[in-house]
This record gives structure tokens, sequence and C-alpha cells, in this order.
């Protein structure tokens, strides 16, 4: 699944590609490293690993036609280049069960749950410093098409994402409680010995989630304004009650968010507000920025927050806006 013969990648809807010098040192092989780690009973293990920079372990489990399931481990002490391959075009759950995803373009934490679109393309991903365990479910399109009448929020943005031909779709955040944990845990724990009746139960589960997340984008989508003021009012409350997932709040994320174009999120935007969406956006990590830092807040966690790939990355745009740098900030507390 990482760099592996052509053999394991097969109807495979997505594969790992380490650059191939970093794959020089690295030890592959297809145990579990852990006694203690969580052990899916049907999936096959991959486990890549350097010693003092890496440990990134992925139980995979593929139906071809049907479903696609990972649970992976992974403990970057560097950062990490790689590029994720597509073979096909995916509606893709991603769930941070521990820890803290943290990439380039995107952070999660422990308790998240992603829902984007893939197309089949390579998207190349810098992975920064983080340990998370994180559960990843791709259910065949196909498979589907029974439900498109009631997924009709899914298949609407899967279908725009198929149109536009773009790369990696953020269209929801989920916070996951009791009940998707319980479906989680059962899809993770299930260990039926027939497969064909694994296969079933496994895509039921799967099911119920994304019944709850297009119930979810449902009510979200029942309060979106008509007006111009009130759709611009509507997108600040939204980005002021988010203000903790900034790193994933974009233009692109925001259109898709409220059925708009990103050209008309932008011009709506501009002609209400006065400000362009990515100034006013800039006003606001900044504003929240300083407040953290006001709080005692670590800059490198500030930086996390937002989304910064670095710690001097914030501090450089910190500097820029307000004129001091970030630990400078108790020194001016009349600015909030």
């Amino acid at each position: 699944m990482s760099n592996r013969s052509t053999d394991d990648l097969i109807n495979v809807p997505y594969t790992v590609l380490f650059e191939p010098e970093f794959l020089d040192e690295a030890v592959q092989n297809e145990q579990v490293p852990n006694p203690e780690m969580l052990k899916v009973a049907y999936a096959k293990t991959y486990h890549t690993s350097i010693e003092g920079e890496m440990e990134y372990t992925r139980q995979c489990y593929n139906v071809p036609d049907f479903l696609y399931i990972e649970l992976a481990h992974c403990d970057f002490k560097k950062s990490v280049g790689l590029n994720l391959k597509f073979n096909q075009n995916c509606l893709m759950l991603s769930i941070i069960l521990k820890g803290s995803y943290l990439g380039d373009q995107t952070s999660l934490r422990s308790g998240q749950m992603l829902i984007e679109t893939k197309a089949c393309e390579v998207y190349p991903v810098q992975m920064l410093p983080c340990n998370f365990k994180c559960l990843t479910i791709i259910p065949h399109l196909q498979e589907l098409v029974e439900y498109k009448d009631e997924f009709t929020e899914l298949f609407g943005l899967m279908a725009d994402a198929d149109a536009q031909l773009t790369s990696g779709n953020i269209f929801q955040i989920m916070t996951i409680g009791k009940l998707k944990r319980d479906i989680i845990y059962h899809i993770i724990n299930y260990s039926k010995k027939h497969s064909h009746v694994r296969n079933n139960d496994l895509f039921i589960g799967i099911i119920q989630l994304l019944r709850l997340a297009n119930g979810h984008m449902k009510e979200i989508r029942r309060g979106i304004p008509k007006s111009k003021h009130e759709l611009v009012k509507y997108i600040q409350e939204f980005i002021e009650k988010n203000i903790d997932k900034c790193a994933l709040i974009t233009v692109k994320s925001i259109a898709l968010r409220f059925s708009k174009n990103e050209r008309e999120i932008s011009l709506i935007f501009k002609t209400v507000h006065g400000d362009g969406f990515g100034k006013y956006l800039n006003r606001v990590r900044m504003e929240y920025a300083l407040k953290m830092c006001l709080d005692g807040a670590k800059i490198k966690d500030v930086a996390f927050q937002l989304g910064y790939s670095q710690e001097e990355s914030l501090s450089r745009a910190f500097l820029k806006y307000y004129g001091f740098h970030p630990t400078d900030s108790k020194d001016h507390p009349g600015l909030t």
C-alpha cells in the first residue's frame, strides 16, 4: 500500500507513495508492531518505519467495487513529503480517533470526521510532526446509487466536484458524538467469520454514518439565507463560531458549504462587506491569534489551530498585521 508491488495496488481506491529517497532508509513489513495496538481482525497490515523519524502502520481491508476500510496509526517525528494517488473518484470519510492530524493544508483533532470528495488524481501532502490514529472509509460510489434520493446533499456535492474537476473538496466536518462513535467502533471491531455477511454488515454501518452526515448537512442548509446581506452575515457568524477550525476555512470550503461558487462568494462578500473574503478571514485569524496569545497560549499551538505549517509563518503574518511579534502581545492589551 506504500510504494508496494503492483499486485498490492490492484482495485485499491488510493495508495500512499513516499518519496523514493525517503524509503531508502525505511523498514517495511506486514506485522502490527505494537502488541497493544488495536487490531482489525479482517484487515491486511502494512508497516513502514524509520527509527527515530516515523512509525506508520496501515490496516487495510478492501473489497473491490464495494468498500474500503483502513485504520492507520501514524507517528511522524519529522516532516514527511508524500503523495496520495487516487485510482478512482471517491467519497472519503476520515475519522480522527486519537491525537491530531497535521498536514500542510488540513488539520484535524480527535473526535472530528472529515467528509470530502477526491478526484482520480495525485495529491502532494507535506505531513508535519504529529501523532494520530485515523479510520478511513471509502464506500464504492456505484453501491451508493440506490441511496441517491436519500443522500441528496452528499450526491449534490459529489456531482459538483466531478463537474468542476476540483481536487479534494472539503465540504463537511462533523464532531463525533456517541451514536457515531458506537457505529465507528462497531465497524473496527466487527469480526464475523463469513466474509459476505461481514461485508454487508460493514456496509450497513457505513450507510448509517452517511445518513447522519447527510442529515447534519440538511439541517445546516435549511438555515442558509437568501439575500446577499443575510448570506454575508451568516458566513461571518459561521467563521467566528468555528474559528478554532480556521485551518479548514477557505473560500472554496465556504462556497461548497453554502451551495455557491467561489467567484460568487467573493463578489457578494466584497459588495456587502467592503473587504474581500481573504482580507476579512485574515483579520479574524489575527484577532483570534492575539486573543490566544494574551490568554497565554504557546505560539506553536496558535499556529496549529489556525492552519499555519510553521510557527514562523504565523509570526510573519502577525507582525505584518499588528506591527509587533506575537511574543510581545501582552505589551499591547488594549488591542482586544
